[in-house]
């Protein structure tokens, strides 16, 4: 018999005592129990992740909603199947039900209670949704084992070892909540090695950066994503620090106009004054103003700020258009700062700019913001910038030193 149906089943005689099971060559797995009772159940056997024998009862042969008619029984079956090479076990729903969890269930309660209270919680939501949850939603959690952990970090480092390293430290703080809340009883993520990461040194040249600036127009995504990563390239400020970027943030008194980047959103947490080039009013002053609301509104979801991936997604799905080697919009930020260091403001300056945290006795004995210092640097950096657009070369400085020439300046964040 190479495929069951409902005649060939009827017509098998009734066993006394024990019971008769008939399979189905052409569906493996599926077959039906044929009991002294006359009751003839559908079932479907598989292998687990810990090979062992499974059979799953899909339903007694009769009419709806009673029983299960034939080609019910076989849909079902097959579906089951689909889940099996899927590394999906189909007892997982009757596990949770005995206390067991699903890793979707993990997921969204680590979302839930974790990913609120901290700032990188929306892109840690977003990478477990976005790589994991399809692979293993519906998988129980125990069962996901480090070989699947390792087949899924080394498709995504396709896309790059830092992202699937962020992928991994994501998935690993996951499973340690889980172990912390006693929901699993061992993280598949541990002793998983990241991978290496290249030092982030990337630095367009005056003729990337009129390219960028000049294709940017054509790149495929939205208009304040563009608006964004030019205004990361003016201010030298961080990617997510922009994107966030919200009209009660910019004000105006007699020096000029100002963003203040509050300290929750300050990535060392620490009020930073950042003041706007004419350059940088122009960009802002293109787009609808407010008293308040983001600057970087969102077509897709109107009242939000565009999430700070869109624009290395854009970058990506662009690269062709652009024309240009990788790169990434927190290199913008390395871009300007390296440019300002070139046209001789000082480091010191620089620093104060990109609001890095200061350590020992200069953290203690410069408490002054530098308000002159950053405005001067950025309007000149503006106006070179300027020049780059339009094309114009100016003439090299005269040399007063054998200084090496100006290499690139390291930024951590």
């Amino acid at each position: 018999m190479s495929r069951l149906t409902k005649p060939f089943i009827l017509s098998q005689p009734i066993p006394k005592e024990g019971s008769t099971i008939l399979w189905d060559d052409a569906l493996p797995g599926f077959g039906v129990r044929i009991m002294p009772s006359g009751t003839r159940t559908f079932f479907f056997n598989y292998r687990n992740a810990q090979k062992k024998q499974c059979r799953f009862p899909i339903g007694h042969l009769g009419d709806p909603p009673v029983g299960i008619t034939m080609q019910g029984a076989r849909k079902k079956a097959e579906g089951l199947l689909g889940d099996i090479r899927k590394h999906i076990d189909p007892q997982a729903g009757r596990a949770v039900e005995r206390g067991a969890i699903t890793f979707a269930h993990l997921a969204e309660e680590y979302i839930r209670r974790r990913c609120s209270q901290k700032k990188s919680g929306p892109e840690d939501a977003r990478i477990l949704r976005k790589d994991f949850l399809p692979l293993w939603g519906r998988k129980l959690a125990r069962d996901v084992r480090r070989n699947d952990v390792t087949s899924a970090i080394d498709e995504i480092k396709k896309r790059g070892p830092i992202i699937a390293n962020r992928s991994l430290f994501v998935l690993g703080r996951l499973f340690n909540f889980g172990l912390d809340n006693e929901l699993i009883e061992s993280s598949p993520a541990a002793r998983v090695k990241p991978l290496k990461e290249k030092s982030r040194d990337r630095v367009l040249t005056p003729e990337e950066i009129r390219l960028f600036w000049q294709k940017l127009d054509a790149v495929q995504c939205e208009p304040t994503t563009r608006l964004a990563m030019r205004l990361i390239l003016v201010t030298a400020q961080r990617p997510g620090e922009v994107v966030g970027l919200d009209w009660s943030e910019i004000q105006e008194d007699e020096d000029g106009a100002w963003w203040t980047i509050p300290g929750d959103k300050a990535k060392n947490r620490l009020t930073h004054r950042v003041p706007l080039s004419p350059l940088a009013l122009e960009l802002l002053h293109s787009l609808p103003h407010g008293d308040a609301g983001p600057v970087f509104d969102s077509l897709k979801f109107p009242g939000r700020s565009i999430e700070r991936h869109s624009m290395s997604m854009a970058l990506t799905r662009s690269r062709e258009t652009i024309g240009l080697e990788r790169f990434t919009p927190h290199d913008l930020r390395r871009t300007a700062a390296t440019q300002m260091a070139i046209m001789g403001v000082s480091p010191f300056t620089i620093s104060k700019i990109l609001n890095h945290q200061e350590r020992g006795v200069t953290k203690i004995y410069t408490r002054a913001s530098y308000d002159a210092e950053k405005r001067a640097a950025l309007e000149r950096w503006a106006s070179e910038l300027r020049d780059i657009l339009a094309g114009r070369k100016k003439k090299p400085r005269k040399r007063v030193s054998k200084r090496q020439p100006a290499k690139v300046l390291p930024i951590a964040g």
